[in-house]
């Protein structure tokens, strides 16, 4: 019997992917994930089911399987990924794009995404640099028959991970090379390809290691970096960076006289990335005393006790994987706690490289010079700030540094970091003082990103953050800031419809059409030539006349944006507007876009009836059809559609 071809899906491919590079975290060094509880809000009110896809009993399995997916990534360059909590809260919910304390940069969900044949195995938001707490997010389809090993017809869970971990970091897919975890047909993988290496590589560099002997290599006690002689060091930060590398750290216990009479070792990873430690005490002749070793990425905390502790003794720990696995590898803490009084110094212990405005840089004269992100990337910046009086403005200054690129797009974001606070906004300017043209291509929650296509590495810019809007209610409050300059695309916007709306027809409907679930995002701007406020609420009904989504862009103000789950099916949208006084005259010219966040060329299923795919596939398929296809403007709502009240646009404005 012949073996049937791969099935594909045929969308429409919204943004260019020819740029080779994909926007880089602002940290990758300090990334963190959380597996977000059955029943959290996914959008549009539908909730996740992430334990009852994959099974409560065998949690800890199927937890480790996208964990050695994620870790398969990071071990090959400057990466480090750890688990924390996850308090349930909606997904995209206001807050910041990367150390939110409420849940992981990537949080892991499921939920319903249609029929796997149109709506893939999983959809990931790519890291692309505009902010929210989207980006990196993986949503696993709760339709599609997924487990670990992919067995019985079911797709692999590790591969599906692989692919969307990809994604999370910012890698579009790839449709030329089958070769790689991110081509576009499913094919069960064990590991990244040559070329997949060499990608994470160009955007986050190779693995360093740290300054205690780097990790690269199988250190031994003739290379041990010595923490008593340099400092008196009994906390330090460290990385074995290389899986089969190890550390070795010498110290001496301090003399009687201290007080002091115990040591208890203290290696942690929980909290740090995903290294599973194995942690040796030896004496000063290099002979083994005690030791331990953690069970996995989910427990990867060790305490030891050192027996018959005598003081002014030299001792070596030994830092190193505890397997040969991906989880071999990766950062943690080093503490040396003395009892029963504390000793000794700290070194670089959980650093951020996160910048903290100095509250007297209100001019451009004034403006705060901002250091790098992290050390291994000096292109990223991020601060955080406060506007604490209302018409203040904060001024930053920055100048990305790059031996590897010339031109690329400057991202710059700001979110405001208080609920019900300040609504912040930010403008680009050269170092003569004259503001640059930018693209708003974030505008919601609170979230303020704009986009300048073909700016220059090792030039100065200035970063002005101000209220949206001085005279309002949400004129102060905090903030933190943001900018990178990449190799990337701008992010671009395809446009629905547009029209123009007067005093004598102030309202008007289109319907959208998707063809399966995808996370939109919808971005409408309004312009004028009346002298007066004006603005347009765009509101989009399901087929029961349902509120899904609403938004308000006031004419002349920077575009707006929102984003949600639209599951397949026709759409109305409504468009109303109005003026704060006097008459819609001349009219309201709006334009309603959008984008589509959500990977829409997923790995695809596998066919029960054909498990094993061909060794080499074909090419994908040309899309075919839109996403989003729209009706034109109409007076009237279509035939069927029953609208409720509409709201007005400068309710609340």
């Amino acid at each position: 019997m012949n073996q049937p071809s791969p099935r594909r899906l045929s969308v429409e491919l919204l943004e260019d992917r020819t740029t080779p590079t994909a926007s880089p975290w602002l940290n990758a060094g300090k990334l963190t994930l959380s597996f977000v509880p059955d029943g959290t809000d996914t959008g549009g009110g539908t909730p996740s089911n992430l334990m009852a896809t994959l099974g409560t009993s065998a949690q800890a399995s199927w937890e480790q399987e996208i964990l050695r997916a994620f870790q398969t990534w990071a071990v090959q360059a400057n990466i480090n990924v750890a688990v924390v909590s996850d308090q349930g809260q909606p997904l995209g919910t206001p807050g910041l794009t990367q150390g939110d304390p409420r849940f992981g940069d990537i949080r892991i969900a499921a939920r319903p995404l249609g029929d796997p044949e149109t709506g893939g195995l999983a959809q990931t938001i790519t890291a692309d640099g505009t902010g929210g707490t989207w980006a990196g997010d993986m949503i696993l389809n709760s339709q599609a028959s997924i487990g670990i090993g992919g067995t019985g017809g079911q797709a692999d869970l590790f591969t599906v991970a692989l692919h969307e971990a990809g994604h999370s970091f910012g890698f579009p897919d790839e449709t030329t090379d089958p070769t790689s975890v991110m081509y576009t047909t499913y094919q069960p993988r064990t590991g990244l390809s040559p070329a997949d290496i060499a990608a994470v590589r160009s955007v986050y560099g190779p693995p360093s290691g740290d300054p205690f002997g780097s990790g690269l290599w199988n250190s031994t006690t003739d290379s041990a970096f010595d923490l008593t002689g340099t400092g008196n060091l009994t906390a330090v930060s460290a990385d074995v960076a290389k899986v089969g590398g190890a550390e070795v750290f010498q110290f001496t216990t301090p003399s009687a006289r201290t007080g002091i009479t115990g040591l208890t070792v203290n290696v942690q990873a929980a909290g740090v990335s995903l290294f599973t430690p194995q942690v040796t005490i030896l004496d000063g002749n290099g002979n083994a005393v005690v030791g331990a070793v953690a069970p996995g990425p989910l427990t990867n905390t060790l305490s030891i006790t050192l027996p018959n502790y005598s003081p002014s003794t030299t001792y070596y720990v030994q830092v190193q994987g505890a397997g040969t696995d991906v989880f071999s590898a990766g950062a943690y803490n080093l503490r040396l706690n003395y009892s029963p009084v504390s000793y000794g110094n700290t070194f670089n212990l959980g650093a951020t490289y996160v910048n903290s405005g100095r509250g007297q840089n209100h001019t451009a004269a004034t403006a705060q010079t901002l250091g790098f992100s992290s050390f291994t990337q000096a292109t990223s910046f991020s601060s955080v700030g406060a506007i604490a009086t209302a018409g203040v403005t904060d001024w930053y200054r920055i100048t990305p540094m790059s031996l590897s690129f010339s031109t690329g797009t400057l991202t710059v974001g700001v979110v405001g970091l208080d609920a019900k606070g300040l609504l912040p906004t930010v403008a680009v300017y050269n170092s003569a003082g004259r503001q640059l043209p930018s693209a708003v291509v974030a505008n919601e929650n609170g979230t303020f990103t704009v986009q300048l296509a073909g700016q220059q590495a090792w030039t100065t810019y200035y970063l002005q953050v101000s209220a949206a809007n001085p005279a309002g209610v949400n004129a102060t409050g905090r903030y933190a800031l943001w900018a990178d300059l990449s190799q990337i695309a701008p992010t671009t916007f395809t446009a629905l419809t547009t029209a123009t709306l007067t005093a004598a027809a102030n309202t008007t409907y289109s319907q959208i059409t998707t063809t399966d679930t995808r996370l939109i995002q919808f971005s409408l701007s309004a312009t004028t030539t009346a002298g007066t406020t004006a603005a347009v609420r765009a509101t989009i009904f399901d087929a029961q006349g349902r509120s899904v989504f609403t938004t308000v862009a006031v004419a002349g103000a920077p575009l707006v944006t929102g984003s949600l789950w639209l599951p397949g099916g026709t759409y109305t949208v409504v468009f109303n507007a109005a003026t704060a006084a006097g008459s819609l005259f001349p009219g309201l010219t709006y334009q309603l876009s959008f984008r589509d966040r959500s990977e829409p060329i997923d790995p695809y299923p596998i066919d029960p009836l054909n498990p094993s795919p061909p060794a080499s596939p074909p090419p994908p398929a040309p899309p075919s059809g839109p996403v989003v296809v729209v009706s034109p403007p109409a007076p009237l709502p279509p035939i069927g559609v029953v609208i409720g009240p509409l709201i007005s646009p400068l309710l609340g404005l």
